[in-house]
């Protein structure tokens, strides 16, 4: 076995390793001679095929099954002693013709892990946000379940509910989504574009109108941000709300035996929303003091995937309409490189915190975890383990996510976290504010 390195740049490793034509075919004779006992072949007795003939019937699929072993061999025996620790699943690419006789190469090629240095956690602060007042919250979110809407005679003002159709123009062409029927909208609420609501104030049902509006230049949709826009606007139905009565009888028509059920459910609804928000706020906060506190080398096979996967959701965000087969060849932006290296230097640093602190995820973890995730969905909750558990995929990703969540666990232990309690709006500004990507 011959052995040549191609790639040693950053974290990138990688090697093209010949296996020599006289080692392949002496391990295929060794098999073909291993299993020619039990050969059974017309025209000889069983176990006495000769070997030039049990080449010709059965030599490819052997010579198959033995460059796998040894391909298997070779990584093994390379990543063993190759001196440096390998991050992930070494890739292995073989040519796809090469001639037996020849022996047969094949490329190899993986991640080594980077040098990062201790850290003192004593040293680190973070700031976790709680929100105060839960009571409020529930007693809002009862009002909201329990108002309605009604057909109202008379102008639109905010606070109503408007059902509109329109049809939307930039520079006098209508815009992809631009034409909507039947498109219900609570006023002031600014779910749309802002202006869009201001324009339907006082327009009654049967009205038809022109809204101007501007998109936003951070908008979603890449090609409609910033751009000024017109709206021909017919209104269908103008309805104002109506607070409806709060008692027993409503929190059985929400599924629940009595009201103080409903207000226990929906306060646990919500302390669960708001701790997974607060966490997620202190993750994205303790990975950028964390990555502020060493700094290590992230070039990697794995920043180059995380560049591709980073560039093409970014993409698909701001083109919502768009199919898979439309995404063109992307550029690796400064944004969506600086996305990418803040990820893969938080999942090098997780690793390596969970490796030093010996933390493992075992299948039993992995199976409760899965458990847990498969009651939340919809249908019978032995089929939905079943089907998540059969997907490799989904084991990773969850496996990943529970990892992640006990590096959070055991880091948050020796740090320090200072508790500030904010309001529901103040959370939400600062997760818009800070984003929850780390």
């Amino acid at each position: 076995m011959q052995t040549v390195q191609t790639l040693n740049e950053g974290l990138k490793r990688s090697f093209r390793i010949t296996i020599a034509g006289e080692d392949l075919a002496a391990e295929v004779d060794r098999r073909l001679v291993e299993t020619r006992p039990n050969v059974r072949m017309k025209g000889f007795r069983k176990g006495k095929v000769p070997l030039p003939v049990l080449r010709k019937h059965a030599g490819e699929s052997v010579l198959n099954e033995a460059a796998q072993d040894k391909i298997k061999a070779a990584v093994t025996e390379h990543v063993a002693n190759g001196g440096e620790r390998v991050l992930g699943t070494p890739r292995v690419t073989v040519a796809p013709r090469w001639n037996p006789g020849d022996g047969f190469e094949f490329d190899l090629s993986y991640d080594v892990a980077p040098e990062i240095p201790d850290i003192v956690f004593s040293d680190i602060t973070v700031e976790k946000l709680v929100v105060a007042g839960l009571d409020g919250l529930v007693d809002e979110e009862l009002r909201a379940r329990a108002r309605s809407f009604v057909d109202k005679d008379g102008a639109a003002e905010m606070g109503d509910r408007v059902i509109v159709d329109f049809v939307g123009r930039i520079d006098g062409e209508i815009f992809e989504g631009g034409e909507v029927e039947d498109y219900p909208l609570t006023l002031g609420t600014d779910v749309f574009i802002p202006g869009f609501d201001e324009g339907l104030v006082g327009l009654s049902a049967g009205d038809r109108s022109v809204v101007h509006a501007t998109f936003p230049g951070d908008h979603r949709v890449e090609r409609l941000a910033g751009k000024a826009a017109e709206f021909e606007v017919t209104v269908k139905a103008v309805k104002t709300g109506v607070d409806g009565e709060i008692d027993d009888e409503f929190a059985k028509r929400q599924g629940a035996d009595n009201l103080e059920e409903l207000k226990t459910g929906i306060r646990a609804a919500l302390s669960a929303n708001l701790d997974r928000i607060s966490r997620n706020l202190v993750r994205t906060r303790l990975l950028g003091t964390l990555q502020e506190k060493v700094s290590f080398e992230c070039r990697s096979h794995m920043l180059d995937q995380q560049v591709r996967i980073v560039a093409k959701a970014l993409w698909m965000e701001r083109n919502p309409t768009a199919k898979e087969e439309d995404v063109p060849e992307l550029e690796a932006t400064p944004e969506v490189v600086t996305l990418a290296e803040r990820r893969v230097r938080g999942a090098m640093l997780f690793e390596e915190l969970g490796r030093k602190s010996g933390i493992e995820i075992s299948e039993q973890d992995l199976a409760r975890e899965v458990a847990r995730r498969s009651i939340t969905l919809p249908g019978s909750q032995e089929e939905n383990f079943n089907k998540m558990w059969e997907d490799a995929g989904v084991r990773t990703q969850v496996n990943s996510l529970l990892f992640e969540s006990r590096i959070i666990d055991y880091i948050l232990e020796l740090i320090h976290v200072e508790v500030r309690e904010v309001t529901l709006a103040e959370l939400n500004g600062a997760l818009s504010e800070e984003g929850g990507d780390g």
